[in-house]
């Protein structure tokens, strides 16, 4: 029966072959005979033909667009219809012609018709078949549809193979029967929906054969390509990029065991968007952060399959930390480390056996002693990479020794008042962290916080300043204070000097005129004479020094606190006297002074009381 059925096709294909090539001489020809450059589609249809119908299906491949198809056909008549002229029986009613659609269109052949399927395009002949035309009945029979879930599935891939979508024009469908491997036979029955897994590559014929109610049948046949799916992989470079770096992706390490891989796409983000092609590809990431890269291939067959990798994108930290310590007592700061994302930690080692680990940049520790120390700090950001840096510390807990301390006045005597200068010297010495700064607070002589300097390195500290203008009286000091370069403080008293802002007190002054003429046998003269007389009071009283003339020359000075003197001068051939001013001037040591002074004519006649002044 089926070599007989084969002789049949074989006589039907030759007469068919002669019919189109008289058809072509006559009508000029359909098919054109140059090649379009537009892409080719490859569609597996399945066409069918009644005593007044053609039905065409689609049983998968390219989605077709009804108004680029034409259906030819051809008997005694030639007739051209386009696609979307065809009535639908299965799909969507959309412009496109899908796999699982079926769309059927009358015809007016009696005998033998020829169906031409053109993609008119590409000039692409998507089906070509001889068709008997079989007499008009009444029962037009079923029609077998066929859609699958795939038609290029895995090896191994259940596929699932649907004809719910045949029918019966004028009864309805009974029976499906399912020919799996090609050979005729009709391995599955029953059900309208199958599912089969295809274990070998390759090819695979799957047949339909429906029954109506009245027991006629229809056949309709697809092929479904079985292939094994291509074998995703990649490398990428360098393996511990950082944020920015570039990296270079490599799919080289892909490969397809039964075909070639076809097209790469890359999705670097996880956000099922391909994000570039091609078996080599670069790529960077500008903030830091674990990615999901995704590499999809798919294989000569159309067979696709992925594979994902995670890859973290991530610079180091740049350590980095100061310090400060008052005595045994240190605050390190890393504010300053630095990361292209975050800080998850401090991790400080003080090298006293001690080590603790922050959160937070800056840390306070106490040393038990004076020593040097090497502070290793390590950050580590919040994907683990870490970086290390480490600083000499120098921990002085012993404060600077004073030596020497001398505050001296300008002229020695241990006395002074305001505007007076005074210095200061101090040996300072610090073996350790060094002598940082020396003050002398010489607020007692209202000269406020004095800084010494050594100025040649010889270690005495020195410096001069001058009493102010309201110092404290009586015997006064200075507090000198030495800081070293940890902190430390050491401070030390100076000897006194004595602070004297009072002049001293001229409790009396008297001046007594004994001026006289006096006539002698062959001359005569005047004779001017003063007796002075005072009295001071001060307990640093230096001096006191009389002044009498006209000319305010010094006459005498005096270190008693009183005295009682007389001063002549005589003046030959003068009959009276001349005015004078007497003068007296107190001072203390430390260089305050008092003045009191009166003018009288020389006439023997004592001056008043009103006659004198301060002066």
């Amino acid at each position: 029966m089926k070599q007989a059925r084969a002789q049949s096709e074989v006589v039907g294909v030759v007469l068919m072959t002669a019919v189109i090539i008289i058809l072509a001489m006559i009508v000029g020809g359909t098919i054109l005979s140059t090649v379009d450059t537009e892409e080719k589609p490859t569609a597996n249809l399945n066409v069918s033909v009644d005593a007044s119908n053609v039905t065409v299906s689609h049983h998968g491949g390219t989605y077709l667009s009804v108004d680029e198809i034409t259906v030819h056909l051809r008997s005694a008549n030639t007739e051209r219809h386009l696609l979307d002229a065809f009535q639908e029986r299965q799909g969507d009613a959309d412009s496109s012609f899908d796999p699982g659609e079926t769309v059927t269109h009358t015809h007016n052949a009696t005998a033998l018709l020829t169906v031409f399927v053109v993609h008119d395009p590409s000039n692409t002949v998507l089906y070509n078949r001889d068709f008997d035309v079989p007499p008009p009945t009444q029962d037009t029979g079923p029609v077998a549809v066929m859609s699958t879930s795939s038609t290029v599935p895995v090896v191994g891939e259940s596929v699932t193979v649907n004809a719910s979508n045949s029918f019966a024009l004028d009864g309805s469908i009974i029976g499906y029967a399912w020919d799996l491997d090609g050979d005729w036979n009709y391995e599955r029955s029953g059900n309208s929906t199958i599912t089969n897994t295809f274990t070998q590559p390759g090819n695979q014929t799957v047949r339909l054969r429906v029954t109506d109610n009245r027991g006629e049948t229809n056949t309709t046949v697809t092929t479904i390509t079985a292939t094994y799916e291509p074998l995703p992989n990649f490398t990428y470079n360098p393996s511990a990029p950082g944020t920015g770096e570039e990296i270079q992706f490599d799919a080289s390490d892909s490969g397809d065991s039964d075909g070639s891989i076809a097209s790469y796409e890359w999705d670097f983000d996880s956000d099922g968007t391909v994000d570039g092609g091609g078996e080599a590809i670069r790529h960077s990431y500008s903030t830091p952060g674990r990615y999901n890269v995704t590499l999809n291939v798919t294989d000569d067959t159309g067979a696709t399959n992925a594979t994902t990798r995670s890859l973290l994108a991530n610079s180091p930290p740049d350590a980095n930390f100061t310090s400060a310590c008052e005595g045994d007592e240190c605050q390190f700061d890393a504010s300053t480390t630095i990361d292209d994302g975050t800080i998850a930690n401090y991790t400080w080692a003080f090298d006293d056996g001690n080590t603790t680990t922050t959160t937070e940049p800056v840390v306070n520790h106490t040393y038990a002693g004076s020593g040097t120390y090497n502070v290793t700090l390590i950050a580590t950001d919040t994907f683990g990479l870490i970086a290390t840096t480490s600083q000499t510390l120098s921990v002085d807990t012993v404060a600077p020794t004073i030596e020497n301390v001398s505050l001296q006045d300008g002229d020695g005597n241990a006395i002074v008042t305001d505007g007076d200068s005074v210095s200061f010297s101090v040996t300072v010495s610090d073996s350790f962290s060094g002598v940082s700064t020396v003050t002398a607070d010489a607020s007692s002589l209202d000269a406020g916080t004095v800084t010494l300097t050594d100025r040649d390195g010889d270690g005495i500290y020195n410096a001069t300043t001058s009493v102010g203008t309201s110092p404290t009286e009586g015997p006064q000091s200075v507090t000198i204070t030495a800081v070293d370069n940890a902190s430390n403080t050491a401070s030390a008293m100076a000897n006194t000097l004595t602070v004297d802002t009072t002049p001293p007190s001229i409790t009396n002054f008297s001046v007594a005129d004994e001026s006289e003429f006096n006539f002698v046998v062959i001359y005569w003269e005047f004779i001017e004479s003063f007796e002075v007389e005072w009295e001071t009071t001060d307990d640093h009283l230096a001096e006191t020094t009389v002044y009498v003339n006209r000319s305010g020359m010094v006459q005498d000075t005096y270190t008693d606190q009183s005295g009682d003197e007389t001063y002549n001068n005589t003046r030959t051939y003068e009959s009276s006297g001349r005015e004078h001013t007497v003068t007296i001037v107190a001072v203390d040591e430390a260089g305050n002074e008092a003045c009191r002074t009166v003018m009288d004519t020389a006439d023997g006649s004592d001056p008043p009381d009103s006659a004198y002044e301060t002066c």
